[in-house]
């Protein structure tokens, strides 16, 4: 019973997100395509990884995603900050000016500290603080498992034809 619920659980997942992906981008663009596949994906893997039942997961998922976008804003904010710093020290801009936007770049760090504490404490409304540990685990198991994916697609120089690696620099017999 508990496999059927938890089948039927990750199944309305994908379904909804399908469903709400298809609605937002009707023409199906591509560049839209992999990120609610990715998404979809990530629902799945995440519900699975922290075993929500059906309950849990009608109740999560719309704190899930509300944060999730609070998240990707302020991703954008801290990304934002650190290109002004980047492109302030390539200008050879004045220590007064770094100085003012490495506090926008300390800033934007802090706010994205303090947002994943305020995630954690509304998944606590409505998730058992284990399901939460699960979850946390379960992203960064899901980050890694897409960070390998796509290390495997094209070429890379030590990648060979067929997408096998080659031996790694220090499996390399040193040249004289």
């Amino acid at each position: 019973m508990k496999k059927i619920l938890k089948a039927a659980a990750v199944m309305a997942a994908f379904l909804t997100v399908t469903a709400a992906a298809f609605a937002q981008n009707p023409q199906g663009k591509q560049e839209n395509s992999w990120r609610e596949k990715m998404m979809a994906e990530k629902i799945g893997f995440l519900t699975s990884a922290m075993e929500l039942t059906s309950d849990e997961a009608q109740a999560f998922w719309p704190v899930y995603n509300r944060l999730e976008e609070q998240k990707e804003q302020q991703m954008r904010a801290s990304r934002n900050a650190y290109r002004a710093l980047s492109a302030a020290l390539k200008e050879g801009k004045s220590d007064d000016e770094i100085a003012e936007i490495l506090a926008q770049y300390t800033s934007a760090q802090l706010a994205s500290a303090d947002l994943e504490a305020t995630c954690i404490s509304e998944y606590g409304k409505v998730l058992p603080a284990q399901k939460i540990a699960k979850l946390i685990v379960g992203e960064e198991k899901f980050r890694r498992m897409q960070f390998q994916r796509f290390q495997g697609q094209g070429q890379s120089p030590g990648q060979m034809r067929g997408g096998e690696r080659g031996p790694r620099p220090a499996d390399r017999p040193q040249q004289k």
